[in-house]
């Protein structure tokens, strides 16, 4: 097992790699690596409370990569809805 302080350097240093905005991770390596690391970082913690039960915990990364999958889904149901509203713009103007 790494010395805690060990640990400590690590967990910090992943944290201060994930990006500082959720929007920023949609279509970039992040919305997969992010729920990674969440999932690393949590088997660290686990790992250094060997006592302790986390059985009834979801999954953190699994939160994560869902949320981020729903975000992404928002995203593109906006982006149809501002085509659409385009598309019937520019049929209007050319009636």
């Amino acid at each position: 097992m790494l010395p805690g302080h060990t640990i400590y350097l690590l967990a910090l240093w992943l944290l201060n790699a994930l990006p500082s905005t959720l929007p920023f991770c949609l279509g970039t390596h992040w919305e997969t690596t992010w729920p990674l690391m969440l999932e690393f970082i949590t088997k660290i913690d686990f790992a250094n409370h060997p006592d302790s039960t986390f059985q009834d915990e979801p999954s953190a990364g699994g939160l994560m990569y869902s949320y981020l999958s729903q975000q992404r889904q928002h995203q593109q149901q906006q982006r149809l809805q501002q085509q659409q509203q385009q598309q019937q713009l520019a049929q209007h103007h050319q009636h």
